[in-house]
């Protein structure tokens, strides 16, 4: 399994701090001990943001 960023899902994820387990994203700049294992989880983080930047659209004229 290769390792995800928390906040964007991208596999781009190298070692910064290996004395702590930091990590960094080479994405989204992210930079934090957590990190996730899952082959789909880059692919449901941008479903996610999809669906959450059109419900903006849809209630932003309400």
């Amino acid at each position: 399994m290769a390792i995800h960023c928390p906040k964007c899902g991208s596999d781009r994820m190298k070692l910064h701090v290996p004395q702590t387990s930091i990590w960094r994203c080479g994405k989204c700049r992210y930079m934090g001990p957590v990190f996730i294992e899952d082959g789909n989880l880059e692919k449901q983080l941008k479903e996610n943001r999809k669906i959450e930047k059109l419900r903006q659209k849809l209630f932003r004229f309400r």
